[in-house]
């Protein structure tokens, strides 16, 4: 009596590919294609969201650096029983109510150019930890990315494992018949059984391996994945046209890089920070106090004071000295980093496009091998008809099947994966998400306009005054999402007074934000406008995003006519 191997029955294999397409198909239609996937949970992604309370923590140094500017406003009281004695000239032993208060005003003249230095280095910060921010934006899309395809890839292999073993299963029950009738061989049966055996256990491990990253997506995106993903569509345009062209455009544009340099900034303002202990610092001192029983003398006792003072430190041991050559130190090793990075970019660009550029000359190959191996198959299905093949070569020809389809579904999924690193490599990764249909080279000079925006809100109704105002604040509002400094810089006017400090640091302040990001949305609510001697004040709800940094403000834009047009000579948000 032959061996024989239990198995579980199945439906014929027609049947079975057809219940599993109608799933498929039923299952495709809800599943979310990977630019949902990444734009629904980036945001909430715990990475990203440290790297966003980092980059705001730096921004509110900022401010507490600018403090320095200011002056500084103290005011003390105190009440409680004061006992004098003295015997010096006249005998005093007395208990007295004492109460006394005091008013302090001191406002810094000159510290050496240190709060100067700070604001500068805070500021650098802040730049480092914004681009920061962007790395670890693309970094976890990036990441997205590779889980989506990673359970795309498991579900199509374990697809293809478990339609191997039906095809197994099927082959194997028509080899034992054939044995138990004394037509195959034992021999033939029990290679039969090896392969079937084999099959099943390939069958597990896709399975397994599905569950591993499946389990893995959940942990990168936050909730499961679907149970059908998609192969993510893919524009070619955003891809550069060579190796050359990829490594300019990572250098130019990667977030990394770019923090690494303003780790620079931040260094070598710490050192002209460190250097203001070397010059005397300068105050203004203001104060009043107002006491009552004082030392033993009964009644009230005031005063007044406005002192300039000049402190100057002569010797500190060579701390300062010391200070200042740490700092020195730490801008060499920002100066390193920097080095360094540079080097990682190149690198991982010129790795991310060389998998793409042969994965896409490997994906043809195994095209081909695939519809060849289906030739094979079928080829030999009709001569096992024609008694010249065997069950067994038949198994030979779906195995090779197997394999070839295993290939090109992992070709094709590296292949995908490689693209999205070279957009991670350049930090364009989480641009093509945002923006699909925009090329790489409008990416960064041109910008959707959001239907909100001011634009088509001038109502023709209104006073000719109005519309021209609007007008002016729609060019404006054009300028800086376009990033033209010059055009932005332009609907100012001339006496045009910043918040805080002075116009010289404003303006440079905001060719460095206008600069920076890849790109700018500035969307602006439903303006009111108002005329107040001569000036229109427009108040209005202003949105604006660059970068993965979003901030919601209500702006108000005092404005007068400066050569015939409207300009901006208050800005203020609220």
């Amino acid at each position: 009596m032959g061996r024989t191997l239990k198995v579980k029955t199945t439906k014929p294999f027609t049947l079975t590919l057809l219940a599993t397409s109608l799933l498929m198909m039923a299952s495709a239609s809800q599943a979310k294609t990977l630019q949902e996937v990444i734009k629904e949970n980036i945001y909430t992604s715990p990475y990203v969201e440290q790297a966003k309370y980092q980059q705001r923590s730096d921004a509110s140094a900022i401010d507490e650096a600018r403090a320095g500017y200011f002056p500084k406003v103290d005011v003390s009281f105190g009440s409680g029983r004061e006992h004098t004695y003295y015997t010096n000239g006249v005998k005093v032993d007395k208990t007295l109510n004492r109460r006394e208060g005091a008013l302090t005003v001191t406002q810094m003249l000159f510290d050496g150019f240190q709060t100067r230095s700070e604001v500068a280095r805070e500021t650098a910060a802040a730049d480092a930890s914004a681009w920061k921010l962007s790395s670890e934006t693309d970094r976890v899309a990036l990441e997205i990315a590779r889980a989506y395809l990673n359970v795309y890839r498991r579900t199509q292999l374990m697809r293809l494992a478990e339609e191997n073993l039906a095809k197994h299963q099927n082959i194997y029950e028509q080899i034992r018949q054939r044995s138990q009738s004394g037509v195959a061989s034992q021999a033939e049966l029990a290679q039969a059984e090896s392969r079937l055996s084999l099959a099943q256990a390939n069958t597990v491990s896709a399975r397994n391996n599905l569950s591993d990253v499946k389990a893995t997506y959940q942990q990168i995106v936050g909730q499961p994945s679907d149970d059908d993903v998609t192969f993510p569509d893919f524009d070619g345009a955003w891809l550069p046209p060579s190796v050359d062209d990829a490594v300019t455009r990572a250098i130019d544009n990667n977030y990394v890089l770019k923090s690494a340099t303003s780790d620079i900034d931040e260094a070598q303002a710490q050192i002209r920070s460190r250097e203001s202990a070397y010059l005397p610092r300068v105050t203004v001192e203001l104060g009043r106090t107002w006491n009552n029983n004082i030392d033993g003398i009964e009644g009230k006792d005031s005063d007044y004071q406005a002192m300039l003072k000049v402190n100057y430190n002569l010797f500190n041991g060579g701390a300062d000295k010391a200070r200042h050559m740490e700092s020195v130190e730490q801008l060499g090793k920002a100066k390193a980093i920097r080095d360094q990075t540079y080097r990682e970019v190149v690198e991982s660009m010129q790795l991310s496009w060389s998998a793409y550029e042969w994965l896409s000359q490997q994906v043809p190959h195994y095209q081909d091998q695939v519809k060849a191996a289906d030739q094979t198959r079928e080829l030999y299905k009709q001569q096992f008809n024609l008694g010249q093949r065997s069950l067994l070569d038949l198994l030979d020809s779906e195995n090779e099947l197997f394999e070839a389809r295993n290939s090109l579904v992992n070709a094709q999924s590296d292949m995908r994966l490689a693209q999205y690193r070279i957009l991670a490599a350049s930090s364009s990764l989480m641009t093509s998400v945002e923006s699909p249909d925009a090329a790489p080279q409008q990416a960064a000079t041109e910008t959707a306009q959001p239907e909100d925006s001011v634009q088509g809100s001038v109502d023709h109704s209104m006073d000719q005054g109005d519309q021209e105002v609007l007008a002016s604040v729609e060019g404006w509002r054009q300028a800086w999402q376009s990033r033209d400094v010059d055009a932005y810089l332009s609907h100012y006017a001339s006496n045009f007074a910043p918040e805080k400090g002075s116009y010289a640091a404003w303006e440079k302040d905001r060719r460095s934000k206008l600069a920076y990001p890849q790109w700018i949305e500035l969307t602006i609510g439903e303006p009111q406008v108002s005329m107040v001697d001569g000036k229109a004040i427009v108040r209005f709800d202003q949105h604006y995003k660059a970068n993965h940094f979003e901030d919601n403000v209500v702006k108000e834009l005092t404005m007068e006519q400066e050569n015939g047009e409207w300009k901006i000579v208050e800005e203020r948000s609220i």
